[in-house]
């Protein structure tokens, strides 16, 4: 009997010991996963900004859902970059288009990758067709689990390529109307194009209508990742992916009491810019004090009317007590994101920080 009873107490620590073993084994496996997707985003995010065109616009939107208990971020933030890109879909001289997937001879001779060496690249939470009709589109703050949500990459490739379709059209940027998606009534040639045809001089030196045609063109719609269409595919750039906000810095002068200033570097926009544990200098209340707070900041655009909720950033000196010009760029950008795993393991992610430092 007292053998008997050592072996049941023997197999119940082994249990014991055997579950323990097993969960700590799940929770590697998940932070294993999470660092690996930390890792792709902040060396794609790396890559991109080694090549920024600091001569060229960069504009960023920043919106922040105040109604959860920890308020997430949604922010999009598109530049201009140097580098060596190549298009993930062929094209083919015949067509003036991309080649479908399902094309009747789709290794014909003339197909080729679209390639640059100059792009404009876009990050954003994706959004999603939502019903089997596909007659509705859904932004990241209705997806509910953050844990389903998606962060996008998109990039367009700069080329005068004649055998592409003209799009967007360099005399009328906004010109982003066609290619329907099946039975939808949504266009998507900003998510299923990888080229752009407006050069990069058109951008820097665009009239007001043309600034407000760049920001509708590129922002309205955030990038598009549906399972169910192989073309919006290359905008995945990680799945599980809960929240992303983009801040950028910049040197704060304070005046001292002797008379002297002190530079403190700072982010903008924040919640609490000081600090001091108090909220209510939050600069997310730019555009109001709303449940959802969004705005737009934009630096290197043309002189020119403003756009809706966007402001220049020589703007906000009267806002942020700080001495803007025009021709202002950032010290650094930050990016805070919030990453799942797979399986849900690690309950409410983990959220990392990434800055890519842009002064030389």
């Amino acid at each position: 009997m007292v053998a008997v009873g050592l072996m049941a107490m023997i197999i119940a620590f082994s249990s014991i010991i055997f579950r323990f073993g097993i969960d700590a084994h799940r929770i590697s496996s998940a932070n294993a996963e999470i660092m690996q997707k930390a890792r792709a985003i902040t060396e794609q995010l790396n890559s991109d900004l080694r090549g920024l065109r600091k001569d060229a616009p960069i504009l960023i939107w920043f919106e922040q859902d105040n109604t959860a208990d920890e308020p997430n971020r949604y922010d999009q933030i598109m530049f201009f970059a140097d580098g060596e890109f190549t298009s993930y879909r062929q094209y083919r001289k015949s067509l003036n288009r991309y080649v479908e997937l399902d094309d009747a001879t789709p290794y014909d001779s003339q197909d080729y990758h679209v390639v640059g060496n100059l792009a404009r690249i876009y990050y954003s939470l994706a959004r999603s067709f939502t019903d089997d009709r596909l007659t509705t589109t859904q932004e990241p703050i209705a997806i509910k689990r953050q844990q389903d949500r998606i962060l996008a990459r998109r990039v367009h490739i700069l080329t005068a390529d004649p055998c592409v379709a003209l799009w967007p059209n360099a005399n009328n940027i906004d010109s982003t109307f066609g290619n329907l998606y099946p039975s939808s009534g949504v266009y998507l040639y900003n998510d299923v194009y990888e080229h752009d045809s407006v050069p990069l001089a058109k951008y820097k030196s665009a009239d007001s209508f043309d600034n407000a045609a760049i920001v509708h063109t590129c922002f309205d719609d955030r990038a598009l990742v549906d399972r169910r269409e192989v073309r919006t595919f290359h905008n995945l750039m990680c799945e599980a992916v809960g929240s992303l906000a983009v801040q950028w810095a910049y040197w704060d002068r304070k005046s001292r009491g002797d008379g002297g200033n002190d530079y403190e570097l700072r982010w903008f926009p924040g919640d609490d810019p000081d600090g001091d544990g108090q909220k209510n200098d939050s600069q997310m209340t730019l555009n109001g004090v709303g449940p959802n707070r969004k705005f737009g900041v934009h630096f290197m655009m043309p002189a020119g009317t403003d756009i809706g909720d966007w402001h220049y950033v020589d703007e906000l000196e009267y806002y942020i007590d700080d001495n803007f010009t025009r021709g202002f760029y950032p010290a650094a950008l930050k990016f805070t994101f919030k990453v799942y795993d797979s399986k849900g393991i690690i309950k409410g992610g983990r959220t990392f920080t990434h800055i890519v430092y842009l002064e030389d």
